[in-house]
């Protein structure tokens, strides 16, 4: 520790400086992410993903997800898997290639990462595929 942390800690009381679960929290209540979860999972509703590529904001959905739904919660690992991958495809930038991954239902965040990239690397490769609609008459 150094500069303004370390004062914090020195003006301390002696037993918040002993114990270390205690000065954990204490520096965690001061320097810590001031992010509740509540905020965070409004802020999941609007994330999306900027000129990063698809694993840099799989990594951040994954981050704001565990931020949104701590531990704390009772929510377990795959709850938090499927929550991050309806992230991730929501707000992915090539909504074609996010939506066919939807179609095949992946049940982990790095499995959906894995399709994206083989998806958008193929419409790269191929181009985007083109539907054809027909027409109806009666």
């Amino acid at each position: 520790m150094k500069d303004k942390a370390l004062s914090y800690v020195y003006h301390r009381p002696k037993a918040d400086r002993k114990d270390y679960e205690r000065l954990l929290l204490t520096l965690n209540i001061r320097y810590g992410k001031s992010v509740n979860s509540s905020t965070a999972r409004r802020e999941l509703a609007h994330l999306k993903q900027s000129a990063s590529d698809v694993d840099c904001f799989a990594d951040n959905v994954r981050g704001k997800v565990y931020e949104a739904y701590p531990d704390a919660e009772n929510f377990n690992r795959a709850q938090r898997e499927k929550i991050s991958v309806d992230v991730l495809l929501l707000g992915v930038q090539n909504s074609s290639a996010a939506q066919i991954v939807a179609n095949l239902q992946p049940t982990t965040i790095d499995t959906a990462v894995l399709e994206l990239n083989r998806i958008i690397l193929d419409q790269k490769v191929f181009g985007k595929p083109k539907l054809q609609v027909r027409g109806v008459t009666f």
